[in-house]
């Protein structure tokens, strides 16, 4: 898990282009035209990424960033937050969640001591937001938040965020993703489903019945939806749509590469 989550980590990094400034074996930072820029090779194989978005700057031919980079001390701390009234949850960066139906709010985070400095688990009307600190990469940590809430209304997860719910019955939800976020349904019902997804974002909600749906996929995005009433929206990329269910209407558009698989 440790490693799967290192590599993830390391993903959203490049595609963030804020990398420490030197990472592994064989790496090297180099000002290139005025711009900080992380090589490593491997054999045959080079990744290279700006670490600009870390506030990397050229200084006579060499690089300085303000990016952070934290690994995990391997001592493992659990902390309850005491927060109420939420119905939506916002993962960013590299949170691994889990959201359970219950009649009363839990909000408890599990991670590497010294990394709860450099988060951010806060609440801001009915939305719970759980993210890391800018500008910061962790890595070889864990960072696990187990929530319990009586109702779920919406769901958003960016940057390597995974996310896992169950037990809800839901007039109304909202998936929102984007990065290479991904979001798992185990059980639930919905009536109105709204999906949004872009990046390479993955979403597995087969096991969530639900009448109606409105879905908009962009990128290399992937979702799978069990829906039995109207489906509605458009495909654009190389995002693929896998359906289930008997649809009364489908009136999805595809363009570009992307494709819906069943429900036709």
């Amino acid at each position: 898990m440790i490693i799967q989550l290192f590599q993830r980590q390391l993903l959203f990094a490049l595609l963030l282009g804020c990398l420490p400034l030197a990472w592994g074996e064989n790496c090297a930072t180099v000002c290139i035209n005025g711009t900080c820029t992380s090589s490593c090779g491997s054999g045959s194989q080079t990744i290279v990424a700006s670490s600009a978005g870390c506030g990397a700057t050229c200084v006579n031919d060499s690089c300085t960033s303000s990016c952070a980079s934290v690994v995990g001390s391997g001592k493992l701390q659990s902390k309850s937050y005491d927060l109420q009234g939420f119905s939506q949850v916002v993962g960013q960066n590299a949170f691994d969640i889990s959201i359970t139906q219950g009649t009363v709010y839990q909000v408890k985070v599990t991670a590497d001591k010294n990394v709860f400095q450099h988060l951010n688990v806060h609440q801001n009307g009915r939305v719970l937001y759980l993210s890391t600190e800018k500008n910061t990469i962790l890595t070889n940590v864990t960072l696990q938040a187990a929530i319990i809430m009586p109702s779920l209304t919406k769901i958003k997860l960016s940057g390597i965020s995974e996310c896992v719910f169950s037990g809800f019955s839901s007039n109304r939800l909202k998936v929102v993703m984007s990065g290479t976020s991904h979001l798992t349904g185990e059980s639930g019902t919905v009536n109105n489903l709204s999906v949004k997804l872009s990046g390479s974002s993955d979403l597995n909600l087969k096991e969530i019945t639900s009448y109606n749906a409105k879905v908009r996929l962009g990128g290399a995005s992937h979702a799978i939806i069990s829906v039995n009433g109207a489906l509605t929206g458009r495909l654009s990329g190389a995002s693929t749509l896998d359906c289930y269910g008997t649809p009364i209407n489908n009136t999805i558009t595809t363009s570009g590469a992307s494709e819906i698989k069943g429900c036709k």
